[in-house]
């Protein structure tokens, strides 16, 4: 009889003791599974943060604002920037002051009607990433290598290898105000004045 009691007393506890340990690793188990969905939800959430990241980059993310005015009694014309290594580059060159940059060309290159560029120091080392351009509407800038900038103060059909670097939103009185710049005295020529803000 005594025998019997004591394997229900070493069942029982051994019962109670696989039991404990169940609960143990429900719990430990059920720790891990919610530090699991922690660490998934920390995940989804940053998914869902660069996924906004990259939205945003797409529908344009810009580098700021390029104020550009022609020649001393220009209206200021507002350039929104993209953001990408050829403008971010053009604008690490502009002075904290704002820059004037000499304009050498006028009505004596072709289409000279629909854009205007600007020549930048050879020593800027500018990198780029040109793609064929066919549309260009009055107020897109890009770049052209090397060290050229373009601005398009009309719409044109003109082909070309240019890396897009910004465009204005508001272009009314863009024309005029090229065409009207005039040279400036003591530089024997027409400036453009630009002023980077972020």
């Amino acid at each position: 009889m005594l025998k019997k009691v004591l394997v229900i007393v070493f069942f029982s506890v051994l019962m109670m003791s696989v039991s404990g340990c169940g609960n143990g690793n429900a719990t430990s188990n059920s720790n891990s599974a919610s530090s699991e969905d922690a660490n998934v939800s920390a995940a989804v959430s940053n998914d869902t943060s660069t996924e906004t990241d990259l939205k945003s980059t797409e529908d344009g993310e810009t580098l700021g604002e390029l104020e550009v005015r022609f020649g001393t009694n220009s209206k200021t014309f507002m350039v929104t920037l993209y953001d990408n290594d050829t403008t971010a580059e053009l604008v690490r060159n502009i002075d904290a002051d704002g820059m004037n940059l000499p304009i050498y060309h006028f009505d004596d290159f072709e289409n000279y009607k629909v854009m205007q560029y600007y020549d930048i120091p050879s020593s800027f080392k500018i990198p780029s990433d040109p793609e064929t351009v066919t549309s260009e509407k009055a107020g897109e800038l890009y770049y052209s290598a090397p060290n050229r900038v373009i601005l398009f103060y009309q719409d044109a059909e003109i082909s070309g290898e240019f890396t897009k670097v910004g465009y204005m939103e508001d272009v009314k009185g863009l024309k005029d105000s090229v065409e009207d710049n005039t040279v400036v005295p003591g530089w024997s020529n027409k400036i453009i004045s630009v002023d980077y803000s972020e």
